[in-house]
């Protein structure tokens, strides 16, 4: 047979497509939470993001390989502060 090169997938919207396709099949992304709401209720939230969920892994770990030990923590505040703006 014929050698074929590896599939590359590099627009945005295919890769989640691929992303969410390859996850599903092995069971990742659903993710289960329970939230406090302002009013003192409990709520429950089933999501599906499995695409996303492989991403962020991906993420991690190539953060893991890049920031150092002095940057970690900068990144850390710096993201947690972003979404109270």
């Amino acid at each position: 047979g014929f050698w074929r090169p590896p599939i590359t997938v590099t627009d945005p919207l295919d890769l989640t497509v691929a992303g969410n396709a390859i996850a599903r099949q092995h069971g990742i992304g659903r993710i289960d939470i329970v939230e406090n709401r302002f009013i003192g209720l409990k709520s429950r939230g089933c999501y599906e993001t499995h695409g996303l969920s492989i991403m962020r892994s991906a993420q991690i770990d190539l953060e893991g390989l890049a920031l150092d030990r002095e940057v970690r923590p900068l990144r850390d505040h710096t993201c947690g502060r972003v979404p109270e703006q």
